[in-house]
């Protein structure tokens, strides 16, 4: 919950609201969830940017997520031309997802820099790649970007940061082939 609260706010906001939930935890004798609630990072302005659009079109990511699954799909079954369609679908649905998650920081007040639409897209682009930074992302719980480079994303760790659960995470039964 605190998680959840922090994420959805304006990285300006973060860290005088963390303090105050790591006091309310201590408070209320809870060490544990004290120090669970501290090692949240406050995100970056592009994570909070994608947090943002994570939170207010969660249906757009849906329909992404289920594009790269399309794209999984016919890269396995090496369907060319629908490869190529598909591709071309994903950097546009990347590409326009990318300009609203800035168009919402701007509703929100925040001017983003150019590089911001590229940083969003970019992690937009690993979040396909990777069901880790996927699930992150869906719950708006993003630190900083990733980027992707083929063999996996950077800054995997930095980005997850202490957003993730504390308890051990179920193993998926397969592991999709990367788009």
């Amino acid at each position: 919950t605190a998680a959840n609260e922090l994420y959805a706010l304006s990285p300006d906001d973060f860290i005088e609201r963390r303090q105050q939930l790591v006091a309310e935890a201590r408070q209320a004798q809870d060490r544990q969830l004290a120090t669970e609630i501290g090692r949240l990072r406050r995100p970056t302005r592009s994570a909070w940017l994608i947090n943002v659009l994570a939170r207010q079109e969660p249906d757009a990511l849906h329909a992404l997520f289920e594009l790269g699954a399309a794209l999984q799909d016919a890269q396995q079954r090496m369907a060319g031309d629908e490869l190529r369609q598909l591709s071309a679908e994903r950097r546009k649905t990347v590409d326009e997802l990318a300009r609203r998650a800035v168009e919402l920081g701007r509703e929100h007040g925040y001017s983003a820099p150019d590089g911001a639409v590229q940083e969003v897209g970019q992690t937009l682009q690993s979040a396909l790649g990777d069901r880790e930074i996927a699930e992150v992302l869906r719950a708006g719980q993003l630190t900083q970007a990733v980027t992707y480079g083929g063999f996996g994303p950077t800054d995997l760790a930095s980005a997850l940061g202490a957003s993730l659960p504390t308890t051990t995470p179920v193993e998926p039964k397969e592991k999709p082939a990367p788009a």
